[in-house]
Formats: structure tokens, sequence, C-alpha cells
């Protein structure tokens, strides 16, 4: 059986496991945006790379120049990560009878995140403070981030469904806790 839940989210059953694929799509001016940013920023570490390599920079400036091109780095790998798992990429849950698999796949990769069932008391819907600069950074479309459903688990707390609408949302988190009720 194959289901949808809006435009992201495919919900496909079969024998005793339940799959769910959430895709986190970028409306057209947000990939544009997005992608015109990446390679602005690309170019602009790369000429700065260049006139480093060449020796055209005293030594202080080489060491400014190291330190910013750390940032950049650090930035640069952020931003096209973020650009990737938005176009390529999707979070992939799976139910079985006795545990809860969580996956943010970018073409196969990612780390598979095991929860048993009997650990997870019930899916909740995540409520962003929206006066707090984690919340309104959090919903900004460039994060890989903003999930809407989290679940406490053991000590900790997991979350997914990232950047989904209420509606999306609510019908996931009922589908989830109905999905918990009837394994237990």
């Amino acid at each position: 059986m194959r289901k949808e839940i809006g435009e992201n989210i495919t919900v496909s059953k079969k024998d005793e496991e339940t799959v769910v694929k959430i895709h986190s799509s970028l409306e057209g001016w947000q990939e544009i945006s997005l992608t015109v940013w990446v390679g602005l920023w690309t170019v602009l570490g790369v000429g700065i790379f260049y006139y480093v390599l060449s020796g055209k920079f005293g030594s202080d400036q080489n060491v400014f120049f190291a330190v910013y091109l750390a940032f950049w780095f650090y930035f640069e790998y952020h931003a096209l990560r973020s650009l990737l798992f938005k176009k390529f990429g999707y979070e992939l849950v799976k139910i079985n009878n006795s545990k809860l698999l969580y996956k943010r796949n970018l073409w196969g990769m990612g780390k598979i995140r095991h929860y048993t069932l009997k650990n997870i008391p019930t899916f909740t819907k995540v409520e962003h403070d929206r006066k707090s600069f984690s919340g309104a950074y959090a919903k900004s479309f460039w994060t890989i981030a903003n999930e809407r459903i989290y679940f406490d688990y053991l000590d900790a707390k997991g979350l997914l469904g990232m950047h989904l609408n209420d509606r999306d949302t609510a019908e996931l988190l009922q589908l989830l806790n109905r999905e918990l009720k009837r394994r237990r």
C-alpha cells in the first residue's frame, strides 16, 4: 500500500514494515537564492585561496586569510550540504514491530539511528518560540533543521519532519502515533 501526505511525504506499507519518506523541498526562488549564494561564496573562497598560495600577501596577511579561509570552509560546507540535501536528500523513517529506524539520506549516505519502540512514549509536535533566535534560525529555508515532530527516548530526544507545514505535520503525527500504538 502506498499513500501520500501532502506533496513531500510518501508512506508505504509492506509486510510488517511502514516506510515514510519525507522530502525537504525548496520553492523556486529559494533554490535559486541558495544556489547563487553557494556559487558566489565558492568563487570568493577559491579566489582568496589562490592569492594566499601565490604568495602575494605578507606574513601578517597570510595569518588573517588563513583564519578567514577556515571560517569560509565551515560556511561553504554547511551551505553546500544544505543545498544538496534540499535538492537530492530526504528523511527516511522505517517502523517495524520492534524498532524505529531514522536516517537523513543523501545519495544513500547518512547515519541510521535505531530506536526501540517500547522506549518511545508518544510522538509530539514541536512548538518553536517565535521570539527566540534559535526558533527563527531553524525555520530558515537554508538550514537543515526545523524538525516539527519529536519524541522522548530514554534520556534523549528524537527529532524528525524537517520543514513540514502544519497540515502535513498533523497527518504525519497521527500516522506515527497510530503505528506506535498498533505495534505495542
